[in-house]
């Protein structure tokens, strides 16, 4: 989940390179019902200044372990 600078919420998935064409637009009620009832999602606090192209570095890296 990312929340884009106009406040928006979007999905955006490891698998699909953090492409924000493939996102959803979502909703709070989105995220509790369906990422936290009904996945393992895993929180990231990436640097704000990070571009959403840089993000799956960035999970590499810092999350998998991955040089």
């Amino acid at each position: 989940m990312v929340e884009l600078a106009g406040g928006e919420l979007r999905t955006l998935y490891f698998e699909a390179d953090y492409d924000l064409e493939s996102s959803k637009v979502v909703d709070e009620s989105w995220l509790h019902d369906n990422a936290i009832g009904r996945h393992s999602f895993v929180e990231s606090n990436p640097p704000r200044e990070i571009t959403a192209s840089s993000l799956k570095d960035y999970v590499s890296r810092e999350l998998l372990g991955k040089g």
